[in-house]
């Protein structure tokens, strides 16, 4: 038997031998990197070579087994063994469900230059058929890329029509299946720039087969839940100045439910801020221009779209010693509205202004005290805050 400490690698063998270079040859050999006694994945091979110093190793006549059920042959396999980026097979995935049954996963790492790389990943799953899966991520020395996807052909477990011929079991509409993501994070000097998009085939996808194998956890991120639940996709470009930044951003989504109507589309939103210290005031200053869109064709009726500016102004002036703090603010938020296809409401047009003042405030209580030959400091902070928020109509208004 033979343990690699720095390497989490074990295993057994019928010979080994050490050559000078410091390379392990291993026959008739078995091993894994999962904890003791946990041998969800093994390895086994006629002839195993492992190569510390270059951080790989090589095997020939090669069995993959999880759960010790043989999932895949290679007459030649070659794999990293340490953290440096080396092509090779990663550990393999297994999962079950209900729907696809055993799901099978074994991701080739392909390390083609120190800027950039590729992963490519088939999927057996047994109820559905083969998914092919890859991801190619891309650095500059202003920029983080990804891009990534799936691809399933003929699903033989899904048929996305919603009227199906019951008398007719053998009449099945397969779907081809698919997800495409694309991540991109940059920034040059005072200059950042990001994008977030996520597509899929069908609004049951991500239910049936999952994001990327272990790639990617942003993949398929969803806003809410159940039937509200959909794809976020986000594209920006920020500029930060001293003590003030301006954000012009994007928002629309990929709805994952036939029933509930399309949510509202940010194309485009512009907010200028400002962080600003006069005297002992501390403010806070925000304008923002916001587009508001939405698809028609999945509504009943026309839907309420228009634009609204909004500006927010939160001025605080805290005072603070070491026995206590005392922290009154104003704040004031004007909405103005415009909109259009407004025929279901009263008004097209609104311009609302509300305001808020708070009192936040606290006293500190020190004392030494002792217990039990310990020597303590004990503490009483009572703290009181008040908020009033004036009220003012806006329910006629649709919520963006």
């Amino acid at each position: 038997s033979f343990l690699l400490h720095q390497r989490r690698m074990r295993g057994t063998a019928t010979k080994m031998a050490q050559t000078g270079d410091g390379n392990l040859n291993i026959q008739e050999g078995v091993f894994t990197t999962c904890e003791p006694d946990d041998n969800f994945w093994t390895v086994h091979g006629d002839s195993i070579e492992l190569r510390p110093i270059e951080g790989y190793g090589v095997a020939r006549n090669v069995t993959i087994k999880v759960k010790n059920l043989p999932i895949a042959y290679f007459p030649y396999f070659r794999f990293p063994i340490d953290d440096s980026r080396q092509s090779g097979f990663l550990v393999p995935t297994l999962g079950q469900d209900s729907d696809g049954g055993v799901d099978i996963g074994l991701s080739y790492y392909f390390n083609l230059a120190p800027e950039y790389d590729a992963t490519y990943t088939p999927r057996s799953i047994w109820k559905r058929g083969l998914l092919h899966e890859g991801e190619f991520r891309y650095l500059t020395p202003k920029t983080s890329n990804i891009i990534a996807g799936t691809f399933l052909a003929e699903d033989d477990e899904y048929d996305d029509r919603l009227v199906i011929d019951a008398s007719r079991p053998d009449d099945v509409d397969r779907q081809n299946r698919w997800l495409t993501y694309v991540k991109h994070r940059g920034r040059s000097g005072r200059w950042a720039s990001s994008i977030n998009y996520t597509s899929v085939s069908d609004i049951d996808y991500l239910h049936d087969l999952g994001a990327l194998t272990g790639l990617e956890s942003g993949i398929g991120q969803t806003r809410g839940s159940g039937n509200s639940a959909a794809l976020a996709r986000t594209g920006s470009v920020t500029y930060t100045g001293i003590g003030w930044q301006s954000r012009l951003e994007m928002l629309s989504f990929q709805q994952l439910s036939q029933t509930q109507p399309e949510q509202y589309q940010t194309l485009p939103r512009l907010t200028i801020s400002r962080n600003q210290k006069l005297g002992g005031f501390s403010v806070v200053g925000l304008i923002q221009a916001s587009e508001f869109d939405k698809d028609s064709e999945r509504n009943t009726s026309q839907p309420i779209v228009g634009s609204r500016i909004a500006t927010d102004v939160d001025i605080k002036y805290p005072l603070r010693n070491s026995w206590g703090f005392l922290t009154p603010a104003l704040r004031i938020v004007h909405r103005n509205y415009h909109l259009d296809d407004a025929s279901t409401i009263s008004r097209n047009s609104a311009s609302i202004t509300t305001t808020s003042a708070s009192l936040d405030a606290g006293v500190v209580f020190e004392r030494q005290t002792q217990i039990s030959s310990r020597h303590l400091l004990q503490t009483l902070e009572p703290r009181i805050f008040y908020l009033h928020t004036a009220d003012k109509f806006q329910d006629d208004l649709p919520l963006f």
